[in-house]
């Protein structure tokens, strides 16, 4: 039986996929690969096939997005009996010992159950994208470590953190007993976050180790879609109202509406309707959450609801404003 179950996940990147899978099979450790492909329209499916006849292709009906398809190639991990599993996005390219030293790390330290590269910019090779990361608790975000760095000799060759990307990780599959699979709701965007989280909450550590190398082609992106912005933040919202302490929940309400309340401000003043409207379908969301996360708040606590606006807006406050007040006092 072999030991790794590599498993890519794929969308609609033919030949960023067909220059991961090339890197792959120059790994100095190669087990069975598989590609979950959703629901591509490219070609991708069938190009690995011609071009990779080994590499198992699961083709998928519909696009469940990455967290769907890395939740389906856990299960697959699991059920497959591979002890270790590898999950990797379609556009990387790994360093030739890449997998072989996340391997060896994770058999060396039992304590952690899930170790990441040190993930640099395709088109900035010195450049790090990401070099683990930490969950602010504080102030409701992500911090990126050694973000935008060139590579120096000053940075650790081990990084223990709240959560690594799965644009390349591995784990002990033994621990998905206790952290379980990667939230598929999200579809994208803080998926990988929140299940890194649990495997910090079931006693586990995360890690991420210089010693394995990996270049990210789309590591410098911005939200610059209006889908990206609207997940990203529903599922932001979404996860500190799930995980942070019931000390904190009058501050995260405050502190996260108020954020919300100024881009959407600014966003009007810029004509930017469409960005507008996904900042408001995640809050939207949000709220439904707010609903639940409400009940946790004691009857004698006072929740003050600011919002800016133009001073031609028609409606003060707003029908966001009372649906949020209405939320709290259920």
């Amino acid at each position: 039986m072999k030991k790794i179950g590599i498993f890519i996940c794929n969308y609609n990147k033919k030949e960023y996929v067909l220059n991961n899978l090339e890197s792959m099979y120059h790994q100095t450790v190669v087990d069975d690969i598989y590609v979950i492909d959703n629901a591509s329209v490219d070609g991708s499916a069938d190009a690995i096939e011609e071009k990779y006849p080994l590499v198992h292709v699961i083709r998928n009906q519909e696009n469940i997005g990455g967290a769907g398809g890395f939740h389906q190639a856990l299960k697959m991990g699991e059920e497959y009996g591979y002890p270790y599993i590898l999950l990797a996005d379609n556009d990387i390219r790994l360093a030739p010992d890449a997998i072989e030293q996340l391997y060896i790390f994770l058999k060396e330290h039992e304590d952690v159950g899930m170790v990441g590269s040190k993930i640099y910019l395709m088109d900035d090779p010195s450049r790090i994208w990401i070099y683990g990361n930490r969950i602010d608790f504080d102030n409701y975000k992500m911090i990126d470590c050694y973000a935008n760095q060139l590579e120096d000799e000053s940075q650790p060759d081990v990084v223990y953190c709240d959560t690594v990307p799965s644009c390349c990780l591995l784990i002990k599959t033994e621990c998905l007993k206790k952290a379980g699979y990667m939230p598929k709701e999200n579809f994208i965007f803080w998926d990988d976050i929140e299940w890194c989280h649990r495997f910090g909450l079931a006693g586990y550590k995360v890690a991420a180790i210089a010693a394995s190398k990996v270049w990210h082609k789309t590591g410098g992106s911005v939200l610059t879609t209006h889908f990206a912005t609207y997940y990203y933040n529903r599922n932001r919202l979404h996860f500190f109202a799930k995980y942070i302490k019931e000390e904190k929940i009058e501050n995260y309400v405050e502190t996260l509406l108020e954020d919300f309340f100024r881009r959407i401000y600014g966003l009007t003043q810029k004509g930017s309707v469409n960005a507008v409207t996904a900042l408001m379908y995640a809050l939207h969301d949000f709220i439904e959450t707010l609903k639940f996360a409400a009940k946790k708040i004691s009857k004698d606590t006072d929740v003050q609801i600011v919002e800016y606006h133009h001073n031609l807006k028609l409606d003060a406050p707003s029908g966001t404003a009372l649906a949020l007040a209405d939320s709290i006092n259920e």
